[in-house]
């Protein structure tokens, strides 16, 4: 019983890890470690994603990045965001800038678990961690929202995604303006030229995806 209840307990802790990727090197921090290092703060939000007023404990996401060693002079413009599924949205690092992010583990009134949230027909926990923004449901569309996180990636957006950018037309082009729609809400599920996410189907390879369906479809 002991031995089952050891097993038990070391796979919960390795679940509170959260690996994150740097430029130059990589690390893995754990919920105790980061609880240690760091302040534990509250924040109280309208939630977008639970649809009502939650509170919770966690870290602001600036601190967790320098912990893992992040550079502010690294050639990096984006914060790649992994769940456990491989949902993978991503947000500038001038819009991180603009808004206080959180990265959460625990509702404040339950201390080490989260009430679940509706994902289609399935309720599941937004553990092991759930980042959150200060200003709550106004950014509901503006800042993803990911839960069930487990990775977190400072990239060069350009060198680690060559195959996705119209880097051939000029910055006001349809192109480009199409493409700013994309990156910010569609790359998170889809990838392109197999790039990108993982959760939705391939866009491009091998067959261009608007040539079977109908524009209107899309």
């Amino acid at each position: 019983m002991k031995f089952w209840l050891f097993i038990l307990m070391s796979s919960l802790a390795h679940g509170q890890n959260l690996e994150v990727i740097l430029p130059k090197q990589k690390s893995v921090l754990s919920l105790s470690e980061m609880k240690k290092k760091l302040k534990v703060q509250t924040v109280q939000i309208e939630d977008p994603v639970y649809g009502s007023k939650k509170e919770f404990d966690g870290f602001l996401l600036q601190d967790v990045l320098q912990l893992a060693g992040a550079d502010p002079n690294a050639k990096s413009d984006e914060l790649v965001f992994t769940s456990r599924d491989g949902y993978s949205p991503n947000i500038s690092l001038q819009k991180l800038k603009q808004h206080v992010g959180y990265l959460v583990f625990q509702e404040h009134a339950t201390p080490g678990r989260f009430a679940k949230v509706q994902q289609g027909k399935a309720k599941l926990s937004p553990a092991p961690f759930y980042v959150v923004w200060a200003e709550g449901a106004s950014l509901k569309e503006e800042v993803p929202w990911p839960y069930q996180l487990v990775k977190m990636e400072l990239v060069d957006w350009d060198q680690k995604f060559p195959l996705l950018s119209p880097n051939s037309t000029s910055s006001n082009s349809k192109e480009q303006l199409g493409f700013a729609i994309f990156k910010s809400q569609c790359v998170r599920c889809h990838s392109l030229n197999l790039q990108g996410g993982d959760v939705g189907p391939e866009l491009n390879v091998p067959q261009n995806v608007t040539e079977y369906w109908k524009p209107e479809v899309l």
